[in-house]
Order: C-alpha cells, then sequence, then structure tokens
C-alpha cells in the first residue's frame, strides 16, 4: 500500500492511467462544453464533462483522504470516468464514418443525375432554327438547373429522367434502381 495504507498501487494506477485520459481525450468536450455554455447551448458536451469531472475529483479526493489519513480509499471510480470517455470518443468516431459514408452514397447518386433535358416548347417560326423542331414543337437542351414547374421535358428511351414530374404523353419504362435499390 501506499501512503500509510489508505491507497494501494492498483488505486495509484488508475489515477496514473486516468489523468491523461480525463484531460487529453476529454479536452475537446471540456474545450465544446465551455464553448457551448458560452452560447448557452448546453448540449452533449457539458453532460459528458459534468459526468467524468465529478466522478474524477470525487475519486481524486477520497485518494486524498485516504493518503492523508490513512485509511483505505474504498470508493474510488476512476475507471469509470475513463470508460465513458472511451465509449462516447468511439460512438462519435462511428457517427463521423457514417455520416461521412452516407455523404459518399448520396454524392454518388447526385453523379448520376443528368446535367441537361430536352425542354419542349412551343416555336415560333420567325426564330432561328437552333433545336430540333418537331411540327409546332421545338425541342431545346437546357441545364436541368434552369427548369421551372410547369416546363414539359422530352425524356428518349433509355435515359436517365432528369427531375420529377407527370408523364404527360407516350409510356416507357424506367429503371428505378437508383430510387430503390
Amino acid at each position: 500500500s501506499v501512503c500509510s495504507g489508505g491507497v494501494t498501487h492498483g488505486q495509484l494506477l488508475q489515477l496514473l492511467l486516468n489523468t491523461p485520459l480525463q484531460f487529453g481525450v476529454g479536452y475537446r468536450f471540456y474545450r465544446g462544453a465551455i464553448l457551448g455554455a458560452r452560447h448557452g447551448n448546453y448540449g452533449m458536451d457539458c453532460l459528458v464533462v459534468t459526468g467524468t469531472t465529478i466522478t474524477f475529483a470525487y475519486s481524486f479526493c477520497e485518494l486524498l483522504r485516504g493518503c492523508s489519513l490513512g485509511v483505505p480509499a474504498t470508493h474510488v471510480f476512476l475507471e469509470a470516468s475513463g470508460m465513458l470517455l472511451l465509449f462516447v470518443t468511439m460512438g462519435k468516431f462511428m457517427e463521423a464514418y457514417s455520416r461521412g459514408s452516407t455523404m459518399a452514397a448520396v454524392s454518388r447518386l447526385l453523379a448520376l443525375q443528368p446535367v441537361v433535358a430536352n425542354l419542349v416548347r412551343e416555336w415560333d417560326a420567325e426564330e432561328e432554327v437552333t433545336e430540333e423542331i418537331v411540327g409546332t414543337l421545338a425541342v431545346q437542351q437546357i441545364s436541368t438547373e434552369l427548369l421551372q414547374h410547369g416546363d414539359v421535358v422530352r425524356v428518349d428511351a433509355g435515359k436517365p429522367v432528369p427531375t420529377d414530374g407527370v408523364v404527360v404523353m407516350g409510356s416507357s419504362y424506367v429503371d428505378e434502381s437508383m430510387i430503390t435499390g
């Protein structure tokens, strides 16, 4: 025993191992809690800091009491603060990993979206012919970003559908695997 029999070697080892965890790994939680508190936002970081700091401080005081009085320190919970920091840090890592995977999947889906659409509109005989003319209708290629509510778009067979809409004429089959998997 250390300190006149009040603190065991195991408890001292716990203190030595958990102090860097509490203030090294816990630094990002302390920083987040302080920044959040300045803005009146007491979120998860504040809860983690409160729980781990109280556990660590109580255990540290119990060790000091045991050392100074020579009575065995019986209620030492240093491993609890270390484990809580470990579990919350692992949870944040898994959350960031899954968020990154989700963003990558969404980016891949957006890359499949066509960038041009065939806009169908009335053709004015006075106009210079710069697009395909079918009867009294003109088909003009435009960016999908320029489409507006109410526009009529021609979708050729086998081509991706550039936007949501309603079929007004004709019929075909659409590959829905991008939506349904």
